[in-house]
């Protein structure tokens, strides 16, 4: 579950929000928190800089695209 968003950052950008959870990320399964920060962060250390999120919204499940730096993640 995301838990904060920095403001400003593409994820906010993006229209994600606090509560949303994430359930994939480049259609591999989030199985923890802890699971999501490596995976982004792996991300965002590679060439490609970006990541598919399927995220679920209140019941709702949706595809996010989000661009990455080497900051994020």
């Amino acid at each position: 579950m995301i838990t904060g968003i920095d403001s400003g950052s593409p994820p906010d950008i993006r229209g994600l929000s606090r509560g949303d959870v994430l359930v994939s990320i480049n259609q591999e399964a989030v199985r923890s928190p802890e699971d999501a920060a490596n995976k982004l962060r792996q991300l965002s250390k590679s060439p490609q800089k970006s990541a598919l999120l399927l995220l679920n919204r209140r019941g709702v499940t949706q595809y996010v695209g989000v661009k990455l730096s080497k900051d994020e993640g």
